[in-house]
């Protein structure tokens, strides 16, 4: 079977495919939003996205083959448990393989012509599944069972994952190795987005791994204020080996085959085969993005007070005559949204862990000349 891995997709209207991507047996894209006529989304941090069933059906009649959607990400609970009913009903209605959502992370793989077993899962974020609550699997050991019991039953197994830091064309050290654990216990090819800018890929054990895929289809003036956004890779499988093209989505949602440049890809998979040269570039990044951004959204430098208006006074009073400053700022359901973002989601967790641990001395500082050479080329907030 001719397999084809796209990146992510929040379908937009009047998008055109170029005709030599879209004659595989099977493709699978990533299906960052629900497909929904709901209003009524959830508390969350960031934005709160969704599609209309007209913009998805118009991409998906494009394709020759079968089209898989992973739903199995940080924006398909955007709009609450209907949104995601929604997107499930018109998943069928258009005849479209999908996986990735349940009621309490019970992992259930999707079988494809009795040969592919497909299992979805992302980070714990936003939206997940939980007791008697439909909602997006996300990452547990289980899934070691999972894909072992589809290996003793003969299964290609496709683990499709949602997992990373965005806008860093690199996975964590800690990423990779949990990738290949994957293969180790019986995956065949881990196909993984998230990053919004493409990230390498490796042949681990014979299997592939396809760290990050980069913005498949999306509006580009949205992204046109980030590098290397509006572009994504494509894979095609085809038995035992594989190819890889760029594409590019332009202003009028036209997606062509686009170049894929050498340096680029150069630049992605060399560290993947050097861990000090990767674990360099990982603090490299951590203590950036906790400076830049993760120290202010822990709001680190403020006090917070949560007491009577007595105590509160007799601590005004100390801090006077210590002459320190003193804040008094409430906690608001969007700090502990973003608090609860911060610490749910792995990638983001491992990054402050690593930036206080270098920071601390703890942690080995690796950071080096290449390392903050290559942060300072492609590192964006």
């Amino acid at each position: 079977m001719n397999i084809n891995f796209f990146g992510d997709m929040v379908p937009i209207e009047n998008v055109l495919l170029d005709d030599y991507i879209i004659n595989a047996d099977l493709s699978f894209i990533n299906l960052e939003v629900p497909v929904t006529e709901s209003n009524k989304h959830i508390l969350k941090a960031g934005p709160v996205l969704k599609s209309c069933k007209k913009y998805l059906k118009n991409i998906i009649k494009q394709f020759n083959g079968y089209v898989y959607l992973n739903l199995s990400n940080n924006h398909m609970g955007d709009y609450g448990e209907q949104g995601i009913i929604d997107t499930i009903n018109i998943c069928k209605e258009l005849n479209i393989y999908y996986g990735g959502v349940n009621i309490n992370n019970k992992i259930e793989p999707t079988i494809i012509n009795n040969k592919i077993a497909v299992i979805s899962v992302c980070e714990r974020q936003f939206g997940i599944s939980q007791y008697n609550k439909i909602g997006v699997n996300y990452h547990t050991p289980n899934i070691y069972k999972e894909i072992y019991r589809l290996k003793k039953e003969k299964y290609k197994i496709i683990i499709s994952s949602h997992v990373a830091e965005e806008m860093i064309l690199w996975p964590s050290p800690s990423l990779q190795d949990y990738f290949r654990s994957l293969i180790d216990i019986g995956a065949d090819i881990i196909y993984n987005t998230h990053s919004h800018v493409p990230q390498g890929f490796e042949i681990y054990k014979n299997k592939f791994i396809f760290y990050g895929l980069g913005n498949f289809i999306v509006d580009p003036y949205h992204w046109k204020s980030k590098k290397n956004t509006n572009w994504s890779i494509f894979f095609e499988v085809r038995e035992d080996h594989f190819n890889y093209f760029g594409l590019k989505i332009s202003e009028d949602h036209c997606v062509k085959i686009h170049d894929c440049n050498k340096d680029y890809i150069d630049d992605c998979n060399t560290p993947l085969n050097n861990r000090i040269m990767l674990n360099s570039i990982w603090q490299e990044y951590s203590l950036l993005i906790y400076e830049d951004i993760y120290k202010k959204w822990l709001r680190q430098d403020d006090i917070f007070i949560d007491i009577n208006l007595k105590s509160f006074l007799i601590y005004a009073l100390k801090s006077i005559l210590k002459k320190r400053k003193v804040y008094c700022k409430k906690v608001s359901k969007s700090d502990i949204a973003l608090w609860y973002h911060l610490f749910s989601c792995k990638s983001h967790r491992l990054a402050i862990e690593t930036a206080l641990g270098v920071k601390m001395g703890e942690i080995n500082d690796l950071r080096n000349d290449y390392s903050k050479k290559i942060l300072n080329k492609y590192y964006q907030k």
